[in-house]
């Protein structure tokens, strides 16, 4: 499952799988998805 991105008060925010938000990095004005590895 992947992240997804959500408006909070206009700002974006990416929605973790877990339901943690991360803030919106923007490049040229689009958001870049940040890929988080775990390993067991």
């Amino acid at each position: 499952m992947s992240n997804k991105l959500v408006y909070i008060g206009g700002v974006p925010y990416w929605m973790t799988p877990e339901g943690g938000f991360v803030a919106v990095e923007l490049k040229d004005g689009l958001p870049v998805e940040h890929v988080i590895v775990k390993q067991k």
